[in-house]
């Protein structure tokens, strides 16, 4: 360990506590230093909000809509869902499902990603939910979902009136588009609700420009234009559930090393004969051990 250490390295240029490749030259930042520092990083937050906002019609957008969430005890809570066809289950967000009050069971998943593979997610199953479009009177029923605490979506992804109005191809469903709620993402439907996902009308542009594509829970925009963008989302989300241990299983295993192996086999004559030979054959010596006396042998032991 360092304070056990009896020949410490010392810096050949400021003699600190650190080899001499590691220094690094550190002067102290004079007050308006420090000032004109805080400005630029001010002024590019700016202008990076700035780009945000006037690039929105290029910004990639997903299969995001508003809904109306509800479960048996609280009707219509206001959240964005997520519709992924790349998702074999659906999930809610662990804070949705709170507030929803819905029915729950705690379970365990075996989750599967692109970025990792089986990994063992705790969480909860969740039954009794129906959702419905921000302007529709069609109600989907959601027959199990799991919770989540987190979905990687950002408020960029989703589209609204200003995304279908900056495209020429897509003005015919502004209108029909909503603006930006205050409200979270807090479902994502995968294609085992597949109602929810059916494609109703499909409105495309040329290559490379976003389309427009309506379902049973609304109009919503997936693409984009701007080929400069760092980021990307694949969900591509596979799950298996893990049955629950019950209290029988518990029971079985505990009881396990109590249990005597069953003997089915029968007894020969010739292994009769044998222990007849080895009952008769041994006897106790003076010097507190036991001796048999076999066809074959003597052999002797404590």
């Amino acid at each position: 360990m360092s304070s056990d250490c009896k020949r410490r390295l010392t810096c050949a240029i400021c003699n600190k506590n650190h080899a001499t490749c590691l220094h690094e030259e550190r002067h102290p930042k004079t007050p308006e230093e420090k000032k004109r520092r805080e400005e630029q990083e001010s002024a590019n937050v700016r202008k990076t909000t700035s780009c945000t906002s006037q690039g929105a019609s290029s910004a990639n957008t997903s299969m995001i809509v508003p809904v109306w969430l509800s479960s048996l005890s609280k009707p219509n809570k206001e959240v964005y869902t997520i519709l992924d066809t790349q998702s074999n289950a659906t999930f809610i967000l662990k804070e949705t499902c709170d507030e929803l009050d819905a029915e729950t069971q705690p379970t365990m998943l075996r989750l599967s990603t692109i970025t990792s593979q089986d990994s063992l997610v705790d969480s909860q199953r969740v039954s009794s939910l129906q959702v419905r479009g921000y302007n529709s009177d069609v109600k989907i029923h959601i027959l199990v979902a799991f919770t989540s605490t987190s979905f990687p979506a950002e408020e960029e992804h989703i589209p609204i009136k200003a995304t279908a109005k900056n495209w020429e191809h897509l003005r015919p469903i502004e209108s029909k588009m909503q603006d930006l709620f205050d409200c979270n993402v807090g479902l994502l439907i995968g294609y085992d609700c597949s109602q929810a996902l059916t494609p109703r009308e499909v409105l495309a542009g040329g290559n490379n420009e976003p389309y427009g594509i309506k379902t049973d829970l609304g109009w919503s925009i997936v693409g984009g234009s701007d080929v400069r963008s760092r980021w990307a989302l694949c969900h591509k989300v596979a799950v298996r559930g893990i049955p629950a241990v019950t209290m029988t299983d518990i029971v079985r295993v505990l009881e396990a090393d109590f249990q005597g192996a069953k003997d089915d086999k029968k007894t020969s004559q010739e292994d009769l004969n044998f222990l007849k030979i080895m009952e008769e054959g041994i006897e106790k010596t003076g010097n507190e051990h036991y001796e048999i006396t076999a066809i074959q042998g003597t052999a002797s032991f404590a």
